[in-house]
């Protein structure tokens, strides 16, 4: 069976593990669309797609931060610090979609070692850091100087996802 855990460590499938999430976050609604993906759209900047591979046991979660130039060296020395030991990034990684031309924040979970409370508390973890990064590129991006632009305080302690 392809699933992840739930609180009592038994395995459940996507279709429960999206059921159980949804609860957890106050979106009873939540579901898998047909190729098992979801997307959560948090305030007005913000959007995280889900993806469940089924084949690799994995769920991925990714959110699309904004274009980026090839112009922004300063941008991209900040964020590959970030990713340092995943200490900017609460442990999903930064990275460039060359082909759409954006930063991209995303991580990838193990379906069979997952319990869905802890994924939803690191969820929202991840749409926090989503935030400041969409945020910080949004910043960069209309700066004239990005060098010079300054970096904003990194919000901690949000309780985003919920109502």
């Amino acid at each position: 069976m392809n699933g992840i855990n739930d609180r009592k460590g038994v395995s459940v499938d996507e279709s429960q593990f999206i059921q159980q999430l949804g609860g957890e976050l106050g979106l009873p609604d939540l579901q898998f669309s047909e190729d098992l993906t979801a997307r959560l759209v948090v305030g007005e900047d913000v959007v995280v797609d889900l993806e469940w591979n089924a084949d690799t046991q994995t769920l991925h979660i990714y959110s699309a931060l904004g274009h980026v130039g090839e112009e922004n060296a300063g941008l991209m020395r900040e964020m590959l610090s970030a990713n340092l030991f995943g200490v900017g990034t609460t442990g999903a990684v930064l990275a460039i979609d060359d082909a759409q031309r954006e930063v991209v924040l995303c991580r990838e979970f193990e379906t069979e070692t997952l319990d869905v409370p802890r994924f939803a508390g690191q969820l929202k973890s991840f749409v926090e850091r989503a935030a400041y990064w969409t945020e910080r590129v949004a910043s960069v991006s209309h700066s004239e100087d990005e060098d010079n632009a300054a970096v904003p305080d990194v919000p901690t302690g949000t309780d985003i996802l919920r109502p």
